[in-house]
């Protein structure tokens, strides 16, 4: 079995990774972001893991990018690329190895007036997460309200990788 992306989707992309997911499975990939970045749904970005945990190469992306355009017959631009130092959390497994993790969410909908909250990853539920914050105690966000997430990265990780 795949993992799931927890994180909200719009109706097309989902579509669109409940066709491709299974393809890209057998072939050793992960799909870990799955967007359209532009308003006419013409301009969609895939990140993918390999799921034996090497490095994604460029070779793999073409290989993901040819495979996406054989299959989705779409007029579409497909950006496909590794999730890199920095990636979304979207799985229940990104959650996990974040756990007390300072964390970024933008939400789909807003919480309290709010779309974007920073705040300590404190607690995984099975429909969502608990983040903890001196500016308010404990938040639960649903997981299909999380448009995007990510750690929040210290200075000290970037060093020497640049």
């Amino acid at each position: 079995m795949y993992p799931e992306i927890l994180t909200h989707f719009s109706d097309e992309e989902k579509r669109l990774y409940d066709k491709v997911k299974p393809l890209l499975f057998e072939r050793g990939y992960e799909i870990r972001f799955c967007q359209f970045t532009d308003q006419k749904n013409e301009y969609i970005r895939i990140d993918i893991e390999n799921t034996t945990q090497h490095p994604i190469t460029h070779r793999n992306c073409a290989e993901v990018s040819e495979i996406l355009e054989n299959i989705l017959s779409l007029n579409i631009q497909i950006e496909v690329g590794s999730s890199g130092i920095d990636p979304y959390l979207t799985r229940l497994k990104d959650f996990e190895t974040n756990l007390n993790e300072t964390v970024q969410i933008l939400l789909s909908e807003k919480i309290n007036n709010k779309s974007k909250y920073i705040g300590t990853l404190d607690v995984i539920r099975n429909n969502g997460v608990e983040l903890g914050s001196s500016l308010y105690k404990k938040l639960f966000i649903p997981f299909n309200l999380i448009r995007r997430s990510k750690r929040v990265i210290k200075e000290e990780l970037y060093k020497g990788r640049i």
